[in-house]
């Protein structure tokens, strides 16, 4: 082989490996560190004036970093946020679907502060029409 097509497939091998790491969420063990779950793999319905449509969220960042994952008990099948306790500050990506014409859509992303407790579970969902993290007392 060549020269030029062993620097092309190195370079399609980096690009590849370097998309997967991406993609793929960093699984931590949590166990005795300061930290909450927020749920953030869901849709939510919106309510009132917000009724016709629903809510894609997904958190990006805490304080800038894309967040770790854990399995926050037994029963859990999709690994939730890590966030550290404390104040921090979220970026979340809300897309908004029409239920009557799913064709219409709009995605922004909106950061904000949020305050968590240690050991504590939180859902990312919509109020007033915007994203926010409150307190799973489900």
């Amino acid at each position: 082989m060549s020269r030029s097509p062993r620097i092309l497939l190195a370079l399609l091998a980096c690009i590849a490996a370097f998309l997967g790491g991406c993609s793929t969420p960093t699984i931590v063990d949590v166990e005795g560190k300061d930290v909450a779950f927020v749920n953030d793999m869901m849709t939510a319905r919106g309510e009132g004036d917000y009724a016709g449509y629903y809510w894609k969220l997904r958190l990006i960042s805490v304080d800038g970093r894309a967040p770790n994952r854990a399995f926050r008990d037994e029963k859990t099948i999709l690994p939730s946020a890590v966030i550290p306790t404390g104040r921090r500050t979220v970026l979340v990506e809300s897309t908004r679907q029409s239920v009557n014409n799913p064709k219409e859509q709009t995605t922004e992303r909106l950061t904000f502060p949020v305050t968590v407790e240690k050991g504590k579970n939180y859902l990312l969902t919509i109020q007033g029409g915007y994203p926010v993290v409150v307190e799973d007392t489900r």
